[in-house]
């Protein structure tokens, strides 16, 4: 009801589903799809989805009730970086959404991670630098966001224990004002001029595209 009162009351074409993870429960987000079908509406949304629930019948749904944008933040890539951020997901279920999407071309697809994690490590890297380079050369102009953001350390946490451990953080330190987890060979491959230009790369081409976009 609410989406068909935006539409003919406010005249609106697209909107976001601000749910953390829209597919969870999944029957839950299958029955919003159906329900915008049987209704003829006419709209375009985008949402962030688990990587984990999806599958082709899921997928097709989502586009026919009007998805153009599938949004994922899997945060890590490794099976343990992944365990190690508590995430339901692995490696696999990361792949997954790529292959089930990379082919529908009427979408755009969007991916969110963050570096440093610990536990990474050199082979590790490699095996996520691959699959960003996958994203861009199949996806294109479809690409419409990668983001990598930095791993913040927030008071009370297993990371702050770490980095205490780890001498990134003193006990006096004031985590209350923004402070990351930068060590070890994350670290210095993060300063390697080579690395950082990779990431100024795709960043940048990213969102030059995500600006030029008339979708959601």
């Amino acid at each position: 009801d609410e989406i068909e009162n935006l539409i003919n009351n406010y005249g609106i074409s697209e909107f976001t589903f601000v749910d953390h993870v829209f597919n969870i429960p999944k029957a839950h987000a299958e029955e919003i799809c159906n329900e915008i079908i049987k209704r003829g509406l006419q709209i375009r949304w985008s949402a962030w989805f688990n990587e984990k629930f999806m599958d082709e019948n899921f997928v097709a749904l989502a586009i026919k009730a009007g998805c153009s944008f599938f949004e994922f933040s899997p945060d890590g890539y490794s099976n343990r970086s992944l365990k190690w951020l508590k995430k339901n997901i692995q490696t696999k279920d990361i792949i997954n959404t790529f292959r089930l999407l990379r082919r529908k071309k009427q979408i755009k697809i969007g991916y969110n991670f963050m570096l440093g994690i610990p536990g990474q490590n050199i082979f590790s890297l490699l095996r996520q630098a691959i699959f960003f380079l996958k994203l861009k050369v199949f996806l294109g102009n479809r690409l419409k966001l990668l983001t990598f953001n930095k791993l913040g350390i927030d008071p009370n946490t297993d990371l702050e224990k770490i980095a205490l451990s780890e001498g990134v953080i003193t006990p006096g330190t004031d985590l209350f004002k923004p402070t990351f987890y930068e060590v070890g060979i994350i670290g210095r491959i993060k300063k390697h001029r080579g690395f950082t230009s990779v990431l100024k790369l795709l960043k940048t081409k990213t969102f030059a595209k995500s600006a030029k976009s008339d979708g959601p």
